[in-house]
């Protein structure tokens, strides 16, 4: 309107600047003024939702932030680098007192000591008189040591992934874990029973069953192990635990496969 003058307001930020400008100490001043203006208008947008909204909208609002805050936390102690070793060493202890226990029932060499797994290494290793021993010294290198001690650590660490619902298929599949225990040529062109008994070591091999069978059978759910062996032990436990015998004509791949002209 004519004789009449508008001014337009002045920013509130540029208003609180000046007035910082004008007193000792500003820095400080600006700063504390600034968060108290933010708990301010803070305060004011939740009051504003609190009275237009309802208090049930404010009240999921906090929720989400209390899930979000336990979520940050969480990955938080998951990128934790002394959680992480905490939780490596808890899983290492488990799986060490799984195989200790493995190896003290198979009768292993140095066995009656601490068995664990080296994982800077990956071995496995076990204290003996002279020290900590690697796998590879163990046994004089003998195979049938390490078919033991190698299915001490599988069955072990499968153990754990069972016990702590680990994303890991539960199946643990093995060839022929007996090989080692296996009768020598001599042992089979003679045809004794006594050269073949003596060459498989049945004690050994039975026992080697034995405690797949107890770990497939332990509170676990759904753990499988499936072994292709040659073996046959005449214990009712074993008999009843197979599934397929691929002898007297029985294969694995039908000989019909291998048919130049196979049948329709």
């Amino acid at each position: 309107m004519p004789g009449r003058r508008f001014h337009r307001p002045r920013d509130h930020a540029v208003r609180r600047r000046e007035l910082r400008g004008r007193r000792p100490g500003s820095s400080l001043l600006g700063q504390a003024e600034a968060q108290a203006y933010t708990r301010c208008r803070i305060n004011a947008y939740l009051g504003q939702i609190s009275t237009t909204t309802g208090s049930g909208h404010l009240q999921r609002l906090q929720a989400d932030v209390s899930i979000a805050q336990q979520r940050v936390q969480g990955r938080e102690e998951q990128l934790d680098s002394e959680a992480i070793d905490d939780k490596l060493t808890h899983s290492l202890r488990y799986v060490s007192g799984k195989m200790t226990s493995h190896a003290r029932f198979l009768r292993l060499e140095h066995g009656d000591g601490l068995v664990r797994l080296n994982p800077k290494k990956l071995t496995v290793v076990t204290d003996t008189p002279d020290g900590i021993t690697e796998l590879l010294r163990i046994g004089s290198g003998s195979g049938k040591t390490h078919v033991c001690y190698h299915l001490a650590a599988h069955l072990a660490v499968h153990q754990y992934f069972t016990a702590n619902s680990r994303p890991v298929p539960r199946l643990l599949m093995l060839d022929r874990p007996t090989q080692p225990y296996g009768p020598s040529d001599t042992a089979k062109a003679r045809g004794r029973r006594e050269d073949l008994a003596l060459v498989e070591d049945r004690a050994t091999v039975t026992g080697l069953f034995k405690l797949m069978q107890q770990v497939a059978t332990e509170p676990a759910p759904g753990f499988q192990i499936i072994v292709s062996d040659h073996a046959d032990l005449p214990h009712r436990w074993y008999q009843d635990s197979i599934r397929y015998d691929w002898r007297g004509g029985e294969n694995l791949i039908p000989t019909t496969w291998l048919d130049i002209n196979p049948t329709p």
